[in-house]
């Protein structure tokens, strides 16, 4: 690895410390704070945990895959081509979908203009 991949990793590594102290820290709180106060919390968090890291390890695994099937089709031209064009084709899509659910700043339904709001910001 070179001293730029090193350094990136590690801000990966915080910034994800600092997603999961947000989002799993405030789950875990709920989830256990719904709890008998005698009953032993200790379970229900190495459940939250393992399940966790259960679907990130899959969604990893996964997204690996992909890209090692994307790589060693790297030098087919027409492979090349059709990627090009379906992903041509999602971005006229999403554009689309948009467009009709009330564009990037109005106020909009469904799940695309809930992210045309995000991604406006």
């Amino acid at each position: 690895m070179t001293e730029f991949s090193i350094i990136a990793v590690f801000f990966v590594g915080l910034l994800s410390g600092v997603h999961c102290l947000g989002m799993c820290g405030s789950i875990v709180g709920i989830l256990t704070g719904q709890l008998p106060q005698g009953k032993t919390r200790w379970p229900f968090h190495l459940a939250y945990s393992s399940g966790r890291v259960a679907s990130y390890t899959l969604a990893g695994a996964l997204v690996g895959a992909v890209g090692q099937a994307g790589l060693l089709l790297r030098d087919d031209v027409p492979v090349q081509h059709l990627l090009f064009a379906l992903s041509s084709l999602m971005l006229i899509a999403w554009g689309c979908i948009l467009r009709v659910s009330g564009g990037w700043c109005g106020v909009s339904k469904g799940w695309a203009g809930f992210c045309g709001s995000v991604f406006s910001r």
